[in-house]
């Protein structure tokens, strides 16, 4: 039997709740848990991002050879790599702590909760496994949660605010033909974030 963490990720500051829950291996590494939340709340990897305990303090900095725009300053080289880090050397099976923070994209400031909900065993091997979520994330560089809420306000009214900082009112008017606040296509999104043992060997 292999063991697994089933994590829920949610977004601070905004109701109704967005979130996804999922399964990663015990050993998976901080970097795992990067790219799974990167995968399941449709974020682009655009941006800086980190890893704080549940006081703001920094657990775990970028893997910078995987992210290549870092800006090496804005990070303290005593913060180990993602990549470095075990989940468990954090978690120790729930019994040291049951969550902490990912920040991501230092200006618009999305601060997601990382929640450890249960240790679970599964006969199967896999790397990843989505198991719930609602809404949709917000759009990349859209202002942070004031941005996020005139463009949920746009959706509903077709009109655009004075208030709303985007130059280019047509790019604003595509992006809300792609993106809707309350969607989320739960199998179509397991279909692709889903990835078992063997992908591992096939990708190295």
């Amino acid at each position: 039997m292999s063991k697994y963490y089933q994590l829920k990720v949610s977004l601070t500051g905004i109701q109704p709740e967005i979130f996804r829950t999922f399964t990663l291996p015990c050993d998976a590494t901080f970097f795992d848990l990067h790219s799974a939340i990167q995968f399941a709340c449709g974020w682009g990897n655009y941006h800086g991002y980190t890893f704080q305990n549940e006081d703001e303090e920094d657990l775990a900095k970028p893997y910078s050879s995987e992210f290549i725009e870092i800006n090496e300053d804005e990070y303290d080289d005593t913060i180990p790599d993602d990549i470095a880090l075990k989940l468990s050397s954090y978690f120790q099976d729930g019994n040291k702590a049951e969550k902490c923070l990912y920040l991501y994209d230092l200006q618009d400031y999305w601060l997601h909760t990382v929640t450890l909900q249960q240790i679970v065993e599964d006969d199967t091997i896999f790397l990843r496994k989505l198991l719930d979520g609602a809404r949709s994330f917000p759009p990349e560089s859209c202002g942070g949660i004031r941005g996020y809420q005139e463009l949920c306000a746009l959706k509903e009214t077709s009109r655009i605010p004075d208030s709303l900082d985007w130059s280019d009112a047509a790019n604003i008017i595509e992006l809300l033909d792609e993106w809707s606040p309350n969607d989320f296509h739960f199998n179509r999104l397991k279909a692709i974030f889903d990835l078992p043992a063997q992908f591992q060997k096939q990708s190295a």
